[in-house]
């Protein structure tokens, strides 16, 4: 709860927005949008977001313990305050505005020095993006994007499903689902070895056993319904680990 309290007070908007069962389901499964995306025209410290982001995360192990949280919270309080002073607020609001994309070696600032109030807030547009951790299991998705509900009913099934081109399938994904994929950009993905499932036109039915030729591992039909999808992928990771063993 005090997470999404600090989130809505640096993005003035909360979490998730929604109707109510929708946010609940995305509270739960879906990773929020770090604040610096959210407000991309406003300076927000990486440390407080690191914060804000490990305090939203799903499971309870990972958020970090009261403890942990007030620890941080004294040191941000101390660390800002200092730069607001020395600085002015305009100044640090502006300071995203006039990051560069890229840092060459010889621009890299000098380690700062013990006890500057720059010190555990100092940040280079170099460093990597704040993501939350996805915690299903990795599906990508080729072709017609899901809708939102249907990405949260996944998430709901422990699946997380990603973007994806047929030439740029995430690392990690155990499965390939191409919605409305054309037969030359399904052959292509099991040509490169991956798991694919795909979805057809109940009238279409007669092309289930092309498809398997092809080499498809499953067929859904539209429209399409999570826990159909679910039980197949289910039966194709089953036989891929069975077959792995032998």
């Amino acid at each position: 709860a005090v997470g999404a309290m600090l989130y809505e007070m640096v993005t003035q908007h909360p979490p998730f927005e929604g109707p109510t069962m929708a946010m609940l389901a995305m509270h739960l499964f879906q990773p929020v949008v770090p604040p610096s995306q959210r407000v991309a025209d406003k300076y927000i410290p990486r440390a407080l977001e690191e914060l804000i982001l490990a305090m939203l995360e799903k499971r309870p192990e990972d958020r970090p313990s009261a403890d942990g949280v007030a620890q941080a919270m004294r040191q941000l309080s101390v660390t800002l305050g200092e730069r607001e002073r020395a600085r002015g607020v305009e100044h640090l609001q502006g300071r995203a505005a006039r990051m560069i994309n890229t840092v060459r070696a010889s621009q890299v600032p000098d380690e700062p020095k013990k006890g500057d109030p720059e010190a555990s807030t100092m940040q280079i547009s170099a460093a990597a993006p704040i993501q939350q951790k996805e915690t299903g299991t990795p599906l990508a998705i080729v072709g017609t994007p899901l809708g939102q509900a249907t990405e949260l009913a996944l998430r709901a099934n422990g699946y997380s499903p990603l973007p994806a081109t047929p030439q740029a399938i995430p690392a990690g994904a155990v499965a390939v689902f191409a919605p409305g994929a054309d037969s030359d950009t399904l052959r292509a993905l099991v040509h490169a070895g991956h798991l694919v499932l795909t979805d057809i036109d109940p009238a279409q039915m007669d092309r289930v056993s092309e498809l398997l030729t092809m080499g498809v591992s499953e067929v859904v039909t539209r429209p399409l319904k999570v826990d159909q999808l679910a039980k197949k992928l289910q039966r194709v990771l089953r036989k891929a680990k069975r077959k792995g063993a032998r």
